[in-house]
């Protein structure tokens, strides 16, 4: 019990560090490095500190102020109590929830795949070259960029009648997926996420990651062909014709909240001032510092006190004596 609530409040603290810095960084530097970085720190160091770093005792910098209870007050607490009824399943429960998260990842990555080759399927023209990018072309699935190993972009038949500069700007955003192996990092991460179901944080931090994912891909599609304004424009108009029709992309994606943030970082032209950038970077600084400094808990155990000596039949026998002799006259 104690481990979990360790390992929530690590990830919880690590999240608001993730937050401040990407607070504190330039709308043009990348951002989905950041929020892995903080995924896998969020399990890491829990996981590091059982071994390396722990105590019954939380302290700071040699001043204690917080104490693990002991293993016979933890005995009568309601929910351990519980927790320990039904501990022997915690670990099948996990499993099975970690498997079921796993095979809708990898269904929701493979499904676009296989729907859009199945698309293809029904026409030899379907593969085609758009703008010098090898694509295929669906009835409605897409635009997306499908695929673990391989990325292939998909694109639906309305793309193609956009005007060539939209078009382009969709073209182009989905070769930048490609490129970078989008769809790879997406599968680890969200996969990474999978192995943890019960941490909240992490979930919160996939969340994050996701969106950095889109937003650092639209800055480098603005950094190619400019006219940021009309690309957002363009990013509305997708979102609405996409939401016409099924798709096989990620559950995990908060779409309109999404949509909100990358629209935000990428009309926003007014550099945050360096002050609050400064504070926020000390803030996250502290904030680390603080947490490395924090032991992994473990339960206190009471120690048991010396059984006290019991006096020897002999010794009564003894001291009865005594006592007759002294009432004597």
């Amino acid at each position: 019990m104690l481990c979990i609530v360790y390992v929530l409040a690590v990830g919880s603290v690590l999240s608001l560090v993730g937050l401040l810095v990407d607070y504190a960084l330039p709308k043009s530097v990348a951002r989905r490095w950041l929020w892995a970085t903080t995924m896998v720190a969020s399990v890491v160091v829990p996981g590091a500190f059982v071994f390396v770093h722990r105590s019954a005792h939380i302290e700071i910098w040699g001043h204690r102020f917080l104490e693990a209870p002991t293993a016979d007050v933890t005995r009568d607490w309601p929910l351990w109590v519980a927790i320990a009824k039904w501990a022997p399943l915690l670990p099948e429960l996990w499993f099975v929830w970690s498997s079921v998260l796993m095979v809708l990842t990898v269904g929701a990555l493979a499904g676009a795949r296989i729907g859009a080759s199945r698309q293809a399927g029904q026409s030899p023209r379907r593969h085609v070259v758009v703008d010098g990018v090898p694509v295929v072309v669906t009835d409605h699935e897409g635009p997306m960029t499908t695929g673990i190993w391989s990325a292939t972009v998909v694109l639906p038949q309305w793309v193609l009648a956009l005007p060539p500069t939209e078009r382009r700007f969709v073209v182009l955003h989905e070769q930048e997926h490609r490129k970078a192996n989008d769809t790879t990092l997406l599968f680890a991460m969200s996969g990474f996420a999978s192995l943890f179901p019960w941490m909240l944080p992490l979930w919160w931090q996939l969340r994050r990651f996701l969106v950095a994912v889109e937003s650092d891909c639209d800055q480098r599609v603005v950094a190619t062909v400019g006219d940021a304004h009309r690309y957002g424009e363009l990013l509305l108009k997708v979102a609405q014709a996409s939401s016409r029709y099924p798709s096989f992309q990620l559950g995990f994606l908060p779409r309109a909240r999404m949509l909100e943030r990358r629209l935000s970082r990428l009309v926003d032209v007014e550099p945050r001032p360096a002050r609050t950038r400064y504070a926020a970077l000390a803030a996250a600084a502290a904030a680390t510092v603080i947490l490395m400094s924090i032991p992994h808990p473990i339960a206190e155990r009471k120690p048991r006190r010396a059984a006290e000596p019991q006096p020897s039949a002999s010794s009564h026998h003894v001291s009865g004596v005594e006592g007759v002799g002294r009432e004597g006259p």
